[in-house]
């Protein structure tokens, strides 16, 4: 009775598995059609690709010249607190910090300012605002990332809150991972606000998962010696 129960509990995954990866290989074909049916979308509320991704340029210059001026007045204000200190090791890793909440403050004056931007220039295009402000929420996410992995792994040995070897190759590991991550997840939150096709939507998903799986593969098992040695 256990072994009967046992083999029809793996016939069950097996079965999901196979469903999902044949729903997600037929959303691969159907990716294509993605595009032109983001593009009556955007012709159906008279909005165009080269306004659309201008104003989502405009609105990355501006909205960066704000949270660049924001994090070095922040810099600014807390960087003599930092270097009071008698520790210098002290010193350094709180400095580190600091940089990291004037990076995270930066980031932060980055989205608000940009949403509130596209959010008046299309105020009576919902369409051509998902596609303005998805860039824009990948790239703070990838940066977000970053400036983690710099903390993390800084080239400082005395602000690295994780003293690995190898904290550049693991740092741009991180970087990647938050890049391509963020890449997959507002695509697919954009195809999803677009009325975009669920099974090519399944297909992308699968695609993105697929790599960033791998990516988490190559990066613990050539880096397993120096996590180990860290934890």
């Amino acid at each position: 009775m256990e072994t009967a129960g046992f083999q029809e509990t793996v016939q069950q995954i097996f079965d999901a598995f196979r469903d999902g990866l044949n729903l997600s290989l037929r959303g691969l074909a159907e990716m294509q059609g993605l595009v032109p049916q983001l593009d009556a979308r955007l012709a159906a509320e008279a909005s165009r690709w080269s306004m659309t991704l201008g104003l989502s340029l405009a609105a990355v210059l501006l909205a960066g010249l704000v949270g660049v001026l924001l994090r070095m007045a922040a810099l600014r204000l807390f960087t003599p607190r930092a270097a009071a200190s008698r520790n210098q090791a002290y010193a350094r890793l709180k400095q580190a910090g600091f940089v990291l909440f004037a990076n995270i403050l930066g980031l932060i004056a980055f989205a608000l300012s940009a949403h509130f931007l596209l959010s008046f220039w299309f105020a009576e295009s919902p369409v051509a605002f998902v596609v303005a402000i998805t860039p824009i929420r990948w790239a703070t996410t990838a940066l977000g990332y970053l400036a983690a992995a710099r903390f993390l792994f800084s080239e400082d040995e005395t602000c690295r809150l994780v003293p690995i070897a190898n904290a550049g190759w693991h740092r741009g590991m991180l970087v990647a991972y938050g890049a391509i991550g963020g890449l997959v997840g507002e695509s697919v939150r954009l195809a999803h606000a677009t009325g975009g096709d669920p099974d090519a939507i399944e297909g992308w998903f699968f695609v993105g998962a697929t790599v960033l799986t791998l990516l988490k593969l190559w990066w613990f098992i050539r880096g397993a010696h120096d996590i180990r040695a860290a934890f």
